[in-house]
């Protein structure tokens, strides 16, 4: 049978309504059956009766695997069965993900976010003043939060979308979706990155780490980033894109030195700071976690910086009331705090078990390692004391 004929024979079961089992079909069909065999059994009229109650028997049958299994029809007519009461994790096993699919995910998932970043395109609207700052209205495909966040989920999990939502300062004025009047742009080259390595963490996950360039003149330089794609209606992007190396944003310590952190960490770091919420982590490399904490600690905000440290069983040192009470003379100052952690931002990272791993960075003094440990729900957490 060609690919044609094969194709018509099955197109009247695609748009099937009702493809669930129908247990009082079957039951009528084994009494029907048994039946017919019955008086088959009896009357012995030859061949020609014999061969026909068996015909009737196989397309009974047939109906029946037909009515307990769904269809499956590609783009290439290529056809799979399952039934109809399989996981979706089943469903996504012969779901291919090969690295050209990622790359170009990766890249949209780029493109979406910076379009959202940035007002929605070309076709922003007008710039107004609201509690001394200026803020602009979306376009007009993104005047709503709904609108907004069904766009980002094209290529973002639902998760995600509705986190890199939460993390923007949108206000809604005048029945319209606004953000600040600012503009957000970097120098990391996500439409040209290579995939370094990747691993399939299970039938619905995958881990991948990520060399992306820096757009730096005529340098050579790239960095690492770790990011996991997941089935989702299709492969999104479960995590959010960092947008440059370099800050736009900084932190003034003292008269010599600055922290920086950039604009997607410091997105990620406000929305953590309001909850705690690990979920806002999802997605972040090592590195940037590290940095998160570094702010935190410069920041004072110890609750923050004891809520990024490793909560998985046998790491956990001390407790939450043990890190409020530490003295301050224990502790690094804000001065301090910049000079010990310099190179941080542009360290490397190197996994050194299953769950374990530190960050290698060099500053003025020598070469040090920041520890880091893999909680079980897949978030690199800071280790206790993690400075070595």
């Amino acid at each position: 049978m060609n690919e044609k004929i094969y194709d018509n024979f099955l197109q009247p079961l695609k748009n099937r309504p009702d493809m669930q089992p129908n247990h009082e079909f079957k039951e009528n069909l084994h009494k029907k059956l048994t039946s017919m065999a019955q008086e088959q059994k009896r009357t012995k009229r030859g061949i020609r009766k014999h061969f026909l109650p068996n015909l009737l028997t196989a397309a009974l049958l047939l109906i029946g695997i037909v009515a307990g299994y769904e269809v499956i029809f590609t783009e290439k007519h290529e056809i799979e069965s399952k039934h109809s009461n399989h996981s979706d994790i089943n469903d996504v096993k012969h779901v291919e993900l090969t690295e050209e699919k990622a790359k170009e995910t990766v890249g949209i998932a780029f493109a979406h976010a910076s379009i959202i970043y940035n007002g929605g395109g070309p076709e922003m609207g007008e710039v107004f003043s609201y509690n001394g700052k200026s803020y602009r209205y979306m376009g007009e495909d993104f005047i709503t939060k709904e609108k907004v966040v069904a766009y980002l989920e094209e290529v973002y999990t639902k998760e995600v979308a509705n986190r890199i939502y939460g993390a923007m300062d949108f206000i809604e004025y005048n029945g319209k979706l606004a953000q600040p009047n600012r503009q957000m742009s970097g120098n990391l080259l996500w439409q040209d990155a290579e995939i370094a390595s990747r691993k399939q963490l299970n039938d619905l996950t995958w881990s991948f780490e990520i060399r992306v360039p820096v757009d730096q003149g005529d340098s050579d330089s790239f960095r690492i980033y770790h990011i996991s794609l997941k089935y989702e209606d299709g492969w999104k992007l479960d995590g959010s894109l960092p947008f440059t190396t370099k800050n736009s944003k900084d932190i003034e310590i003292g008269q010599t030195q600055t922290f920086q952190l950039n604009d997607e960490q410091m997105i990620v770091y406000k929305a953590f700071s309001k909850d705690l919420n690990e979920t806002h982590l999802k997605g972040l490399d090592p590195i940037s976690i590290a940095l998160l904490y570094v702010q935190a600690e410069w920041e004072g905000r110890y609750d923050i910086a004891y809520a990024l440290y490793a909560d998985r069983e046998g790491y956990v040192n001390w407790t939450k009331e043990y890190e409020e009470n530490i003295p301050s003379s224990d502790r690094m100052s804000r001065k301090q705090i910049p000079i010990a952690y310099a190179g941080l931002a542009d360290g490397k990272f190197f996994q050194t078990g299953d769950f374990t791993g530190y960050i290698e960075f060099t500053n003025s003094d020598s070469k040090h390692g920041f520890q880091m440990i893999q909680d079980e729900d897949g978030i690199w957490n800071v280790a206790f004391m993690p400075l070595q």
